[in-house]
């Protein structure tokens, strides 16, 4: 690759390999995807079809004119998964994935993102292409996705991670490892009236005083003993956990208090309309190894509405203490909930929109292709 192209990312090839579909609105490689197909990039994505389902936010897709977004450019190419088969001929199964794959996309592509380690034997598909191994989560603790990131890592041209943390890890590990942090983009300049209108009729039915909102996915990650200590703290307060609810945790969220309340995932414009409802964003996150490799996007989509952050102390780094204030137990996340609460001001307002409007996602593709023209 020539160190001398100009707007590198821009009319390439790229496939982008993922277990989650691109549409979800929750997921970095959803706005990675938009962002690169704003720049008239050819795009394929590749996912098992058990994800790749009719979302909500495939609404403002078809309703929103993105000028360059259009079906030839992002192709969606996916396979059916057959039962067991993670414990069951998985790597045969994988190659047949990768063999559609090819035959999907129809040419070589310039440059493969694969963003979960069992993708390792797509490498093997495309010698003349630039690989990049995109890591945003940490797999060390699970041994089988262990032992295929070790076989990415061997394979792939550079690796690029989310975190502080992931890039401090994979520096050991791969000659080539670059930090591109997670981006944010609120939509501000699409409008979905119907969508608006509904999101501000169910806040008014709560009636709340003030809400302390959680944007993402309500799984294991959460602490729901915090959650439910913060509800019982806080009676005057709605506590408001808008994502899709994993069904491993359906019986813990019925025994919540009934100030803590479930809205279904809204579409990536939707977020918008939510955040202008918060008086505070919680990040209340488990305190496990996993989590404190990440970078969450919620942080910023809360800071560019302006609200003040509060999350379980899981070593989040945003520069400035104010933006995101970390408590060490239930007691600290009740104390500086309070604490915030009483200590709102429009020049601190001011100070976190800025912080996060300047660190959008197509700021974040710049920086990926400041490391691409290098090769």
């Amino acid at each position: 690759m020539s160190s001398n192209n100009l707007g590198y990312l821009s009319q390439k090839k790229i496939l982008l390999a993922s277990l989650q579909n691109w549409q979800h609105p929750l997921l970095s490689k959803h706005y990675i995807t938009l962002e690169l197909a704003k720049q008239d990039n050819q795009l394929v994505f590749f996912c098992f079809e058990r994800f790749f389902k009719e979302q909500a936010n495939n609404r403002y897709l078809r309703e929103i004119n993105f000028n360059t977004i259009t079906d030839d450019n992002i192709k969606p190419v996916t396979v059916r998964v057959p039962p067991g088969f993670m414990k069951n001929g998985f790597l045969r199964f994988m190659t047949k994935m990768f063999t559609k794959a090819q035959c999907g996309i129809r040419y070589s592509p310039d440059i493969v993102i694969l963003f979960d380690p069992q993708f390792f034997l797509i490498n093997d598909l495309y010698d003349n292409a630039f690989k990049i191994y995109y890591c945003v989560d940490h797999v060390a603790s699970n041994r089988v996705l262990k032992e295929a990131e070790t076989k990415m890592l061997s394979k792939v041209d550079c690796v690029v991670t989310a975190s502080v943390k992931l890039y401090n890890d994979y520096k050991e590990k791969h000659n080539r490892v670059y930090l591109v942090p997670h981006g944010v983009n609120l939509l501000r300049e699409y409008e979905d009236l119907e969508l608006k209108e509904k999101v501000e009729g169910w806040f008014k039915k709560c009636k709340a005083q003030k809400v302390l909102g959680y944007i993402g996915n309500i799984s294991y990650e959460l602490d729901f003993e915090l959650i439910e200590f913060i509800a019982k703290r806080n009676e005057d307060c709605i506590i408001v956990l808008i994502g899709p609810v994993s069904p491993e945790v359906s019986q813990t969220i019925a025994s919540l208090p009934d100030n803590v309340k479930f809205m279904d995932a809204v579409p990536t414009i939707g977020v918008k309309y939510c955040l202008q409802y918060f008086d505070v964003g919680l990040v209340p996150y488990v305190k496990n190894t996993f989590n404190t490799h990440r970078n969450p996007i919620k942080i910023l989509q809360y800071l560019s509405a302006g609200i003040p952050v509060v999350s379980t102390e899981i070593g989040l780094d945003y520069g400035n203490e104010d933006f995101v204030i970390q408590a060490n137990d239930h007691s600290d996340f009740d104390r500086k909930l309070k604490s915030v609460n009483n200590k709102k001001s429009e020049e601190m307002t001011r100070e976190r929109k800025n912080y996060g409007q300047t660190n959008s996602w197509s700021e974040r593709v710049k920086l990926l292709e400041k490391i691409l023209v290098k090769y």
